[in-house]
């Protein structure tokens, strides 16, 4: 069990066949492309995401959310209430309107926790070094595509 989330391509950067086009739904809200049934194409999802990204396992998730909640708690509200407030959720996503500011957290967030650990702070950096970047990464994504993030 863990957190991944994604971020579909923008309809202008897909790289699908003309046909398979005609039989894609896309959800205006988080970009995220339904495929009409007999219309399925092994490969096909994966070409509709511009990132795909494992966020970590329960307990990596978990102790992002501890360093984050005990060092940065103000610097953080998207990340600790739509992110990592938990190991597992799915069905949500982060509207494209909140991604930078989101991004803006996770970088600060990083920033501080990796000054906090040069400085000696216990803290558990593999797990947030993992977590944080995936998240950063799916942020730079959903920027490039102008799209939200779906978990």
């Amino acid at each position: 069990m863990g957190l991944t989330g994604w971020v579909y391509l923008a309809p202008e950067n897909l790289e699908v066949e003309g046909k398979v086009r005609e039989h894609l739904t896309r959800d205006p809200v988080t970009g995220e492309y339904d495929v009409e049934l007999g219309w399925e194409r092994k490969g096909l999802t994966d070409s509709l995401l511009a990132a795909d990204e494992h966020v970590g396992n329960l307990f990596t998730v978990g102790e992002t959310r501890l360093a984050v909640e005990e060092h940065c708690r103000d610097d953080a509200p998207i990340l600790l209430q739509k992110v990592l407030y938990s190991g597992i959720h799915t069905g949500d996503f982060i509207p494209r309107e909140k991604v930078s500011d989101l991004h803006q957290e996770v970088i600060q967030v990083a920033d501080r926790l990796e000054e906090l650990h040069q400085q000696g702070t216990e803290l558990k950096m593999v797990s947030a070094r993992y977590s944080l970047g995936a998240i950063k990464r799916l942020c730079e994504a959903a920027i490039a595509q102008n799209n939200a993030i779906a978990f």
